[in-house]
């Protein structure tokens, strides 16, 4: 699970060189304005087996990391992701920060990318500023947990983004 759309490094890189709108300019600052605080409130009563937040690593570095410490697979729907308002469109014009391009070096060998298109990679690299919780909960807690995201009024979107399975070959499986 993730507490806030991904994106931010794309949108700061599209508002770089000028070419980002009002809307994704808005968007990305309240989204990076918003404290993980009400996502901590929303959790706090369930048994997370990993939670970490979403920063300058990017959403695989961490998820590569969390797999990796338990000894298991993540498998990820890249389409059930929330993504910024015009961050797809911007990393398919190609304005990725370059901290992208690293965080995707660390994790050479570790995912599978299957045929994911490259724009859902570039932001899935994507380093993010005040990036949001990514969640590991067991499944018999997720729909109550969705419940209390609800009642504290999260200000950013959460998305269930896949689930996680015994250990394979690659740390990240996508699709």
């Amino acid at each position: 699970m993730l507490t806030k759309q991904i994106g931010s490094g794309v949108v700061n890189t599209a508002i770089k060189a000028d070419m980002a709108s009002p809307e994704a300019i808005r968007e990305a600052q309240k989204v990076m304005a918003s404290l993980n605080k009400k996502g901590k409130q929303a959790v706090e009563k369930y048994d997370v087996s990993a939670c970490t937040d979403i920063t300058g690593f990017g959403l695989l570095g961490h998820c590569v990391e969390m797999a990796s410490a338990s000894d298991v697979t993540f498998e990820i729907n890249v389409k059930d992701i929330a993504y910024l308002t015009d961050a797809i469109a911007y990393a398919k014009m190609g304005l990725i920060p370059a901290g992208a391009y690293k965080n995707r070096g660390y994790s050479i060998g570790k995912v599978e990318a299957g045929s994911v298109e490259e724009h859902y990679l570039d932001l899935l690299y994507d380093p993010q500023t005040s990036g949001g919780l990514l969640i590991s909960v067991a499944e018999k807690d997720l729909k109550p947990m969705l419940q209390d995201f609800e009642s504290v009024k999260m200000d950013t979107a959460v998305s269930v983004i896949g689930k996680v399975s015994p250990k394979s070959d690659k740390l990240i499986r996508l699709f």
